[in-house]
């Protein structure tokens, strides 16, 4: 399982009962800062456990094909840099913003770099997310768009 997981980008939960090698293969995922992703099922479903609880956990929920594409996209290696854009935001929420990257952040890593609550930083990262400058991924890790 951990060696599935070190070969891959992200690893896709279908289906897993609460005990099964997919969990045991996602959590070796999370380890090696791998994307966890999840198709919801049905709640009264033994095999849907696994991928509710996932997503429950933070894993990106995955309900069409392009939900996949989208994940990947993000991972797909290094890009030639784009000029840099300061985007138009208030000082809080700009200095979150230069603290960013394409690499995925941790919130916790904001809060000790940035000296702010987790309540001030997530709030600025939800209002940034919907201005579509910021991206989301499992684990409340966060990334540039």
């Amino acid at each position: 399982n951990r060696i599935i997981s070190g070969l891959c980008r992200a690893v896709l939960v279908v289906e897993a009962g609460r005990k099964s090698g997919a969990l045991i293969t996602a959590d070796y995922a999370l380890d090696q800062n791998r994307e966890v992703l999840a198709v919801p099922g049905n709640i009264t479903v033994p095999q849907s456990e696994g991928p509710n609880y996932l997503i429950s956990q933070g894993a990106r929920m995955v309900c069409r094909v392009e939900d996949i594409l989208e994940e990947l996209q993000g991972l797909a290696g290094p890009v030639a840099p784009a000029l840099p854009v300061l985007p138009d935001l208030p000082a809080q929420e700009l200095e979150i913003w230069e603290n960013l990257s394409r690499t995925p952040m941790h919130v916790d890593q904001l809060v000790l770099a940035l000296d702010r609550s987790p309540a001030v930083i997530l709030a600025a990262l939800l209002r940034m997310e919907l201005r579509g400058l910021v991206r989301q991924l499992s684990g409340k890790r966060f990334v540039r768009v």
